[in-house]
């Protein structure tokens, strides 16, 4: 981390003109084209450590596979510092010598993005890890951090005016986790917070040995993410539904939540089966009021009930940015939060929240990710994270009934919450259930309804050889699940069919009312 500001801006400024380059790469659509130029900004990421390693390990929790797998390097860090580059820095936190507080150290540490950790034995505390910060480390986040605004706001990379809170919230967040004694605090209140110790293991705390500049933890070991990817089904879904609950559990009786949930901070056991969890220099916080909001507004979208707009600004979003938009809120809802509606195993296949959202809001996406208040970029992440555990188990898990004690538990406060939430801009208009009817000779001959986001799969639904007749009359099915987007899923009719030569009628539509079997 030596180089200097001007040469650790110009890398920086290379790295943007890379993104911007593999962008346009990616509207070529050539696979291999695109994945060796993922690889290379993964190495040259790796390579500049602190900022631009940080990033990169977001890129690889995209639910793209492919995409993921270009930056998995960057969970175990580049290539690490020798030792003896961190032992003044540990002398220095202690004040004496290093001999006399570890029996010994391996040489050999883990680098991170913005430092190492390395095994040691403690003469009072048996095996620790003890991570320590990369020299000059703070220095080049902060540049780091100032060439991401320029050029941010020169391509427009976040949305114009969003830059500022974007970047102000990560340069709090940096800061963060270059205090050691902060996460100390941090990782303490979070292990001592879990309900689920038998599933969930936090490394403690060695207060004795750690300070500003080195965190001492007793060590903790487990297997990789793709190491598991060989365990039974049976224990892949054990996993995923312990990190599931755990993280419900954390955010809504805790008001805390793991944001760096990349491949490099979670390790795992097998028998018994255990999730270990590292490094908590990003965890996000929230106040009893806001985690609340949170829980309310899910569960006022899972019973199509109460006024979305009062729950977002109670959870820090903007009222005079969300107002235009106020009337799209509740489709926007049961968008987000469709990972609850159902009681069944959530599948993400047909879930297209990104391509949903655009259709939905237009040019109001603009105001939504401007109100939106900056530290929801780390609730996003922690939710990023379980998409992307989940994924790779192969393994889907029920989130409305994991949730549920949590209902249960706040249910007090959450309708006392409610109550105050009465607005003109309701689930009411939000259609329940999509029916789809045919009709024979004038006579009804089959009626079927489903939830109404069914219509994201509407191919399925109405089969080959319809989907097949209604394409040659020139129907779109595209075109239609847009259309019914873009309208906020209120309750009309999508398809309306005649097919002349069998003297049949296909008739698809949004309506009210719950669907068949709820």
């Amino acid at each position: 981390m030596q180089k200097s500001r001007f040469g650790r801006t110009l890398a920086n400024a290379a790295l943007a003109a890379e993104i911007m380059n593999l962008n346009k790469l990616a509207k070529e659509n050539d696979p291999l084209v695109l994945d060796t130029a993922r690889r290379h900004l993964a190495k040259r990421m790796g390579q500049m450590r602190g900022l631009p390693q940080k990033i990169g390990q977001l890129f690889s929790l995209a639910a793209d596979e492919t995409k993921a797998e270009a930056y998995a390097d960057l969970h175990q860090g580049g290539q690490p510092l020798p030792l003896s580059h961190f032992l003044a820095a540990l002398e220095k936190n202690s004040s004496r010598p290093w001999t006399s507080m570890l029996a010994d150290i391996e040489e050999q540490g883990n680098a991170a993005s913005i430092g190492q950790v390395h095994r040691a034995h403690s003469h009072d505390h048996g095996e620790v890890a003890v991570k320590v910060s990369f020299p000059g480390i703070d220095k080049a986040l902060r540049a780091d951090l100032a060439t991401l605004k320029t050029v941010a706001k020169a391509q427009g990379l976040f949305g114009g005016a969003s830059i500022d809170a974007l970047v102000a919230q990560l340069g709090r967040d940096i800061e963060a986790e270059l205090d050691y004694e902060r996460e100390a605090a941090l990782q303490e209140r979070y292990r001592t917070s879990i309900t689920n110790p038998a599933e969930i293991v936090v490394p403690a705390v060695v207060g004795a040995l750690s300070g500003p500049g080195v965190l001492v933890s007793h060590w903790q070991s487990g297997h990789t993410l793709a190491e598991t990817l060989s365990w039974p089904q049976t224990c892949r879904f054990r996993l995923a539904a312990a990190l599931v609950k755990h993280c419900f559990t954390m955010l809504f009786d805790h008001g805390l939540a793991h944001a760096d949930p990349h491949q490099g901070n979670y390790r795992f056991r097998r028998d018994p089966e255990q999730i270990v969890l590292y490094d908590f220099g990003s965890v996000l916080q929230l106040d009893r009021e806001r985690r609340l909001a949170l829980l309310a507004l899910i569960r006022a979208t899972q019973c199509g009930q109460g006024d979305p707009f009062s729950l977002l600004t109670r959870l820090g979003f903007n009222p005079a940015l969300l107002m235009p938009m106020r009337h799209k809120l509740p489709h926007l809802c049961t968008i987000l939060f469709e990972p609850f509606h159902s009681p069944a195993k959530f599948d993400p296949t047909n879930w297209n929240r990104n391509e949903r959202l655009t259709d939905l809001l237009g040019d109001d996406r603009w105001n939504f990710r401007l109100s939106a208040p900056a530290d929801m970029i780390f609730l996003v992440r922690c939710f990023q994270g379980l998409l992307f555990y989940l994924n790779r188990w192969q393994t889907q898990v029920s989130w409305h009934l994991l949730l549920q004690p949590l209902l249960t538990r706040h249910q007090t406060a959450l309708d006392a919450l409610q109550n105050g939430a009465v607005g003109d801009a309701d689930f009411s208009s939000v259609a329940q259930h999509l029916a789809v009817t045919l009709w024979r000779d004038g006579v009804k001959k089959v009626h079927l309804r489903f939830p109404a986001d069914a219509v994201e799969r509407l191919e399925s639904l109405i089969g080959d050889d319809i989907h097949a007749k209604i394409s040659h009359a020139g129907i779109d099915l595209a075109a239609v699940k847009r259309q019914a987007r873009r309208h906020a899923y209120r309750p009309t009719t999508l398809i309306d069919y005649q097919d002349p030569a069998e003297n049949r009628r296909i008739v698809v539509a949004l309506g009210l009312g719950k669907p068949d079997g709820a």
